[in-house]
């Protein structure tokens, strides 16, 4: 039987896994501040903005599913109309993926409905509050991936 070092910090982490837990609730929360953000497509569409004019297999492994699950979101983005299927310079039998206007602006326009929400939300915190909170989370998810960089999350 291996017991843990008194060092470990157990019992902070087991509180935090329930706060965790409480974060896809807000999550689910900030997603109906927006029609676009509700859709299971949103994370497909988002996904397409962070990688850039992609195959439709890095937008599944972006989102962790199968490649079918991420075939018929894409589909759906395709008909209508915020992505487009553009041949692929490297291999002339595949296609790229990439957002259209129309495409940007609904995932600019989702943006701004939940970062409105959240600023409503938040409107009783102090900003050294809100920072702390960013700069923890962002150290969290740093801890799980340290190649992703700041400008890649925000992105």
């Amino acid at each position: 039987m291996t017991t843990q070092p008194a060092t470990q910090p157990q019992p902070l982490a087991e509180h935090l896994i329930r706060q965790l837990y409480g974060l896809g609730h807000v999550r689910r929360e900030l997603a109906k501040a927006s029609t676009q953000a509700a859709t299971p497509c949103f994370g497909a569409l988002a996904s397409l903005y962070r990688l850039g004019p992609s195959r439709v297999s890095a937008v599944a492994n972006a989102l962790q599913v199968d490649l079918s699950v991420a075939s018929r979101q894409v589909a759906h983005l395709v008909e209508v109309g915020h992505v487009d299927r553009l041949k692929d310079p490297d291999d002339g039998r595949a296609h790229l993926l990439q957002l259209t206007d129309a495409g940007l602006e609904a995932l600019g326009a989702a943006h701004r409905e939940m970062v409105a929400v959240l600023a409503e939300a938040l409107g009783d915190w102090q900003p050294e509050e809100v920072a702390a909170l960013s700069a923890g989370l962002e150290r969290l998810a740093h801890s799980f991936d340290p190649s992703r960089t700041t400008q890649e999350i925000a992105r």
